[in-house]
């Protein structure tokens, strides 16, 4: 984290960006939230702006079984984490789907499993966020079918050639093996209360100074439809953090905090979500493709 932290305010000035919006998915919120924390400055002054895409949260408050239990091994079986991964998508996957198109074939053959099949490809199913992404990148920004196959093909072939070892320190920063790891925001609720007294002591120089005030702190928080990685339990958690609804204390006069529910979205959709990256361009003043032409 301490490289991570003199690293951003280095590349900034090496790019020559003065300010950005911060945004991160998952796990990367903790990296996020120690940059708020430490590099303010990094913000724009007017128009200082977060975005948390399906935050992590530590299983102790999302209460996720599978995660809970995943705390009780080891950290040195760890050491071979990066290997499932590749190992389903490389090897497991393609066989799986070969297995698929076969028992297809076999249930077509058979009567009684044929118009079961089809009775249910008859209901209405409601789209998911990926498949609502396919449509409005073919439909509205001229991206076809074919490009976002092969790119999504060559993406996953290009990952799995280089070393992901460093998925086995991911997997234990989530959990917390090995103290400190996640810097100042160890726990979301005393980070977000460490965070508006800054916030406060930042608005209150500004005014002595007679300087014109910075906007407030905008932080928009994005979630799952269904997310098997924090469950609704850690969503309300991160939404009562940032609500403070613990105290009752009202932190609007220097935070806007916004969150939203992406339909049809996994953990992972959330990150790529067409609409999401739409309303994160509109906040910061940024420009989309008109859908309406």
């Amino acid at each position: 984290m301490k490289i991570w932290l003199e690293l951003v305010p280095q590349l900034l000035a090496h790019l020559g960006i003065e300010h950005v919006a911060l945004v991160a998915h998952s796990n990367g919120v903790i990296y996020l939230l120690n940059t708020l924390y430490h590099c303010r400055d990094v913000l724009h002054p007017k128009k200082p702006f977060v975005a948390l895409l399906a935050p992590w949260v530590h299983p102790r408050h999302s209460r996720v079984k599978s995660l809970q239990l995943a705390q009780r091994i080891p950290a040195q079986a760890f050491g071979i984490w990066h290997l499932i991964p590749e190992f389903i998508v490389l090897k497991a996957n393609p066989v799986i789907e070969s297995s698929g198109a076969v028992i297809t074939k076999i249930s077509n053959a058979i009567p009684s499993m044929s118009s079961r099949s089809k009775s249910h490809a008859g209901q209405e199913k409601k789209e998911s966020s990926s498949q609502r992404d396919y449509r409005l990148l073919v439909n509205h920004y001229e991206v076809s079918s074919t490009f976002q196959t092969e790119l999504i093909n060559l993406i996953t072939r290009s990952v799995f050639k280089e070393n992901t070892i460093g998925a086995n320190s991911e997997a234990l920063l989530c959990l917390k093996k090995g103290g400190g790891q996640w810097g100042v925001c160890e726990e979301y609720d005393t980070y977000v209360q460490s965070l508006i007294e800054l916030e406060r002591r930042r608005s209150n120089e500004e005014g002595r100074e007679g300087q014109e005030r910075e906007g407030s702190l905008q932080v928009r928080a994005y979630f799952a439809e269904s997310d098997t990685m924090i469950g609704d339990q850690g969503k309300r958690y991160v939404e009562e953090c940032w609500r403070n609804q613990e105290t009752g204390e009202d932190f609007r006069d220097v935070l806007d905090f916004k969150s939203t529910v992406v339909d049809g979205a996994d953990h992972d959709d959330v990150a790529g979500s067409i609409e999401v990256w739409e309303e994160i361009s509109r906040e910061v003043g940024g420009s989309v493709v008109d859908r309406e032409r």
